[in-house]
């Protein structure tokens, strides 16, 4: 997996602009936690969120294969377009901070503050993202697919490594049974590339010699 950087200047300078016009989310302040909120966007106005705490799992419909996670901060649904049918969903993670903005008002700010290179900049990443995970998922075996989900997962924030699995993880994200990751994983283990203390990731040493230190 080629490590690919998020446009962080773009993300806050976008956030800025359209954060004077995003809102609380109704649903969210009933619920009254967000750890496992499900929320669908409505696809007649396909709303804009700005996400500036924590972090949400956007699922796929209709079986709630991960997709992505995205973390704070950042923008969600730029690419999706009224009227169009989304075949996905969010699920907030705990201690999550997401508001929305209606989509006219986001491309009225855009368009005032000359933001449309920003805006390209997410949209293009998070793209990439998406090929990116492709390939890694749909490789020919699944000691390929896992060792790729291990990359992906020693590179996202610790405080939500240290809140799943390394096994829940990729079974969030891939197809690939139980069994095929355990067996993996157990290999790996074996042939010290990773260290995991009760399902959790603490150390690898990843194939393309590049150490990641997760206890750091």
């Amino acid at each position: 997996m080629s490590l690919m950087m998020r446009p962080k200047q773009a993300l806050y300078t976008l956030i800025d602009a359209l954060a004077p016009y995003a809102q609380e989310i109704d649903e969210i302040i009933a619920a009254g936690v967000t750890d496992g909120f499900i929320l669908r966007n409505d696809k007649e106005y396909a709303n804009i969120y700005l996400l500036q705490a924590g972090y949400v799992n956007i699922r796929r419909e209709p079986d709630g294969l991960v997709v992505a996670t995205a973390f704070a901060p950042d923008v969600i649904g730029l690419a999706h377009y009224p009227g169009v049918e989304a075949h996905f969903y969010f699920e907030l993670g705990p201690h999550c901070t997401l508001l929305s903005v209606a989509r006219t008002k986001a491309v009225a700010q855009v368009n005032r503050h000359d933001l449309h290179r920003e805006m390209m900049q997410v949209i293009s990443f998070k793209m990439a993202f998406l090929y990116e995970r492709d390939r890694a998922i749909q490789q020919s075996n699944a000691n390929d697919i896992v060792l790729s989900m291990l990359k992906r997962f020693a590179l996202i924030p610790r405080e939500f490594r240290d809140t799943i699995t390394v096994s829940r993880f990729i079974e969030q994200r891939t197809t690939l049974s139980r069994s095929s990751i355990q067996r993996v994983l157990s290999r790996l283990r074996q042939e010290s590339v990773i260290t995991l203390q009760e399902g959790f990731l603490v150390d690898t040493v990843l194939p393309s010699t590049r150490k990641y230190s997760i206890s750091e």
